[in-house]
């Protein structure tokens, strides 16, 4: 079904990237581990937990769906070119949207994009 050729590759040239990334930013085993260690195991508090439980949930939740998804469409065949399809629609958007936000913030653009954005009525509902 999805699984290709190009998916392996396109996640082992993912998993290299950010490979690269860390020797490059820690230069050591050491400082790298260190870095790992100082990682907390668990959110700081309840009120963090609960705020990230929908996208824990979400991204748990999808791979449940996928097999009922494609035994349910009128061509099953077809699975693999509407995933690589939705992906690349997807990544195009993310993409757009982090240019977007490095344009509007440039280096202090934080890893969290809407933490960028000040308190205001829909960020504390």
């Amino acid at each position: 079904a999805v699984s290709g050729g190009h998916v392996d590759a396109a996640v082992a040239a993912a998993i290299a990237a950010v490979s690269a990334h860390v020797v490059q930013e820690h230069g050591s085993a050491a400082a790298i581990a260190a870095a790992l260690s100082s990682l907390p195991l668990w959110p700081p508090s309840a009120g963090d937990y609960l705020r990230s439980f929908g996208s824990v949930a979400f991204l748990f939740c999808i791979n449940f769906l996928v097999l009922p998804i494609e035994r349910a469409m009128r061509q099953p065949g077809a699975f693999g070119s509407a995933v690589d399809s939705a992906v690349a629609v997807t990544a195009a958007v993310n993409a757009a949207f982090a240019a977007l936000a490095y344009s509007l913030y440039r280096e202090d653009t934080l890893d969290v994009v809407t933490n960028n954005l000040g308190a205001g009525p829909l960020l504390e509902g």
